[in-house]
């Protein structure tokens, strides 16, 4: 086709080649009698038959149709002698991979108006049903007022248009394109993949995958991007998780739609730098969910937040809709996905998809799980079938663990001690340890964790990114995302009730917030030093608050009236927890010390001093009669808090012990502890049941599922794991 210079295509002669690509050519052309100048796209293709002139001329209305400040107009089109071509707008500015220095990261400021720019426009076309399917720089043109102009949503006709069945439904740029769409089922979500792999190349200077039409293709459906804080360091987590929940593999765990990614990239460039508190509500929705008048205003649009529905622990039903396979959604489905600004947990690793479909054998084998197309590239296509190829939100196994055949009857090769310190045989159950579901969603450690009240379908985990988040313990998909702190998060506590999430940290704030909408709803600022520990009362009315300044404050949750304050430690307190009957508190401290008070009063019940070092966790057993404290000192212990006499004094972590839990029936105990394993024991006798591996480095919480089949652990290696208790 190359060579059209001179040709009269309707009132147009072709004066010079602008560009090509594997479906089209774009020629500058003037007009025979004005003298105007437009560019013509001349698709490469051949309409034989009638009825194929006719599909294009529906689908050139429905793009000729697309009238936006931000797109391209297309004001004619035609077919002469079977070659179909589009007449539209000419940028003589050029493109923004023109315009835009390349190779280097660009600031912020200069990313985010061209963002919203395009997100504009293509949620736009969204609202009418199109996919772009080729969002990229090139595609991005300056218009004579330097505004932002989407072009080429001829590759959107052209998919539908071209007679080669092979390549229906992957055009597109193999470097932008998303898993699904390189499976040849583009829509929405899919614009948005793309215009996150814009946003990542514009924050680092380059893509984030390398390497011919085949090996980039298959990282985008196997491998992670890499972080962008690896590439650029002085990056805000906030910016970094906004474009990596666009970059997820699986579409429903995207933004629900690129104007909520535009906002949410907006919101989080907002808060780079403040030196106060400025939570953004991110918040989660249900299908029928009503709209409230607001949620943000600074927002574009309006969502609906979801309310808990029912009486007491009702947990809210979070329930993607389905999108058949050769459908698109329609943006009212983006209604039945995660909220607006509910993100995705981090990109699926290699790991999860590989328990599917290996790397190898994608690679090597190719038989009836790979094709490759020409057209200006090789695409991508994985077979369909009920081969898991880690696109959705399928259960993994954490790095380095072991098979579910190799787990079972598992033993620890690291005894126990009783008080007297004689080591005490191992068991296991055979399922125990079996990974559920890893959590990939933080970008930081992940310093705590906690179960949703009542069914356990949620966790909600805090971690030094400054993030807490929410996500399905079944699946890991990511259902909501507070970003109210400024600092690292350090711990976190879901009330009774299911309805309010307390978190705190370094930034020496407690926030209470609603764990539907992510709406702040109290913050606390009475401690005047960092806060390591919140718990609430059972009623699910008062919070107990501990703090570096060495107090544990008491206070009403969402009024923050004053209730009492505990100064009886003389170091930092690390640990505060709430008696089943709300009647006293312990505290542990740096000091070495618990110490059991009346919450009502500060009163001093009684002080433990049976640790060596300090104390960072205390728990009540279920029933209240014992409470275990984990150490500095290597140990657990598990004692009589109306006597001080203790029970168990458990030896099997070889370094400190952090985080740990009761079982709900309070039989057994799991432990956390910085020599990187989390052991599940006997809380009668000290003895081992299973030692957890899976995690890389230090395991910092460990929390029990409220149906005591399932654990919940997390550490440094950034992951939360969800494994089976047994």
């Amino acid at each position: 086709m190359a060579g059209r210079e001179g040709q009269i295509l309707g009132n147009y002669r072709l004066t010079r080649l602008l560009g090509s690509g594997g479906f089209a050519e774009v020629y500058l052309g003037e007009h025979v009698h004005l003298g105007t100048q437009a560019a013509i796209k001349v698709l490469s293709t051949q309409l034989v038959t009638a009825g194929e002139v006719e599909k294009f001329r529906q689908e050139a209305r429905t793009i000729a149709a697309l009238v936006h400040p931000n797109i391209v107009r297309v004001f004619d089109f035609n077919v002469e002698e079977g070659v179909p071509y589009l007449v539209m707008d000419y940028a003589p500015a050029g493109s923004l991979r023109q315009n835009l220095p390349q190779g280097v990261p660009l600031p912020l400021e200069t990313i985010f108006p061209l963002v919203k720019q395009v997100a504009s426009a293509l949620q736009y076309a969204h609202d009418q049903r199109l996919v772009h399917r080729d969002v990229k720089p090139e595609n991005m043109l300056v218009g004579r007022q330097r505004e932002v102009l989407l072009s080429d949503f001829g590759t959107a006709l052209t998919a539908q248009t071209t007679t080669e069945q092979s390549t229906q439904g992957v055009a597109g740029t193999a470097g932008y394109m998303a898993p699904e769409q390189l499976q040849g089922h583009p829509r929405p979500a899919s614009d948005q993949y793309a215009l996150g792999i814009v946003v990542y190349e514009w924050l680092t200077g380059e893509r984030p995958f390398k390497g011919n039409y085949i090996e980039v293709a298959s990282q985008h459906v196997l491998a992670p991007p890499p972080p962008v804080r690896e590439k650029v360091p002085g990056v805000s987590p906030m910016v970094e998780h906004v474009v990596l929940t666009a970059l997820a593999k699986d579409p429903k765990s995207r933004f629900a739609s690129v104007r909520a990614f535009a906002a949410a990239l907006e919101q989080a460039a907002q808060n780079v730098g403040r030196s106060t508190p400025a939570p953004t509500v991110f918040p989660m929705q249900t299908p029928g969910a009503a709209v409230p008048a607001t949620v943000n205003p600074s927002l574009e649009t309006q969502y609906p937040s979801v309310s808990w529905g029912g009486a007491g622990n009702t947990p809210p039903f979070w329930a993607p809709a389905p999108h058949p396979e050769n459908a698109l959604p329609t943006i009212a489905d983006a209604y039945h996905r995660p909220g607006p600004y509910a993100p995705a947990s981090a990109p699926v690793s290699p790991e999860v998809a590989q328990r599917g479909i290996s790397r190898r054998a994608l690679l090597v084998t190719g038989l009836g799980g790979l094709a490759l197309v020409g057209g200006g590239g090789a695409l991508l296509i994985l077979a369909r079938s009920g081969t898991n190829t880690g696109l959705g939100n399928n259960p993994t196994q954490a790095p380095g663990s072991a098979s579910p055949s190799a787990a079972a009857g598992t033993t620890s090769p690291t005894g126990t001690a009783s008080e007297t310190g004689t080591p005490s045989p191992t068991t296991t159950t055979s399922q125990t340890g079996k990974v559920v579901t890893t959590y990939r969603g933080h970008i930081s450690e992940v310093d705590e964790l906690v179960w949703m009240p009542g069914t356990g379908s949620l966790v909600a985990s805090a971690s030094f990114d400054r993030t807490v988040q929410i996500w399905e313990a079944s699946t890991g998909t990511s259902r909501g995302l507070y970003t109210g702190h400024t600092d690292q998060v350090w711990t976190l506590a879901w009330s009774p009730n299911g309805q309010y999430i307390a978190s705190a940290g370094k930034d020496k704030t407690v926030q209470i917030w609603d764990a539907s909408t992510a709406q702040t709803m109290s913050l606390y600022t009475g401690h005047s030093a960092e806060v390591e520990a919140v718990d609430w009362s059972p009623d699910s009315t008062m919070i107990a608050s501990a703090s570096y300044d060495k107090t544990v404050r008491v206070w009403e949750a969402l009024s923050q009236q004053f209730v009492t304050t505990f100064s009886g430690h003389t170091d930092n307190v690390w640990a505060a927890a709430w008696s089943p009957d709300g009647k006293l508190i312990a505290s542990g401290s740096k000091d070495k010390t618990v110490q059991i008070w009346d919450a009502a009063t500060g009163t001093l019940v009684r002080k433990y001093t049976g640790h060596s070092a300090g104390v960072p966790t205390v728990k009540w057993s279920p029933n209240g009669k014992l409470i275990a404290s984990s150490s500095y000192d290597h140990t657990v212990r598990v004692w009589n808090p109306q006597n001080g006499s203790t029970s168990v004094v458990y030896k099997g972590h070889s370094d400190q012990v952090y985080g740990l839990s009761w079982s709900p029936d309070g039989s057994k105990i799991a432990s956390a502890s910085k020599d990187g394993t989390v052991r599940i024991w006997n809380a009668g006798n000290g003895t081992t049941l299973y030692t957890y591996r899976n995690h890389q480095g230090q395991v910092d919480d460990v929390a029990w599922s409220p149906d005591g089949t399932r654990l919940a652990s997390c550490g440094i290696d950034k992951t939360a794991q969800v494994w089976l208790a047994g």
